[in-house]
């Protein structure tokens, strides 16, 4: 599984469309749609910062090895 199906994965998780994590995030739609869609392979450290700002329980490191649980807080462990 690469970063951006774990991505989604995570957005699954919490059942929200790519727009509402976008706009969570404070991240440009068209950049999250064009990582979504295969246009960009890789993701920034901006757009990560992003990301970890907005849901500190995501892993970074299971979001981009696969590594550990994909939740920190033990509470929401999926």
């Amino acid at each position: 599984m690469d970063i951006v199906s774990r991505l989604k994965k995570y957005m699954s998780s919490l059942t929200i469309t790519s727009t509402q994590f976008a706009d969570a995030c404070n991240i440009p739609r068209p950049s999250l749609s064009q990582l979504l869609n295969g246009r960009n392979k890789k993701v920034s450290d901006e757009i990560l910062t992003k990301i970890h700002d907005s849901f500190p329980d995501l892993s970074i490191p299971w979001l981009l090895f696969g590594e550990g649980p994909m939740v920190i807080n033990e509470n929401r462990q999926i």
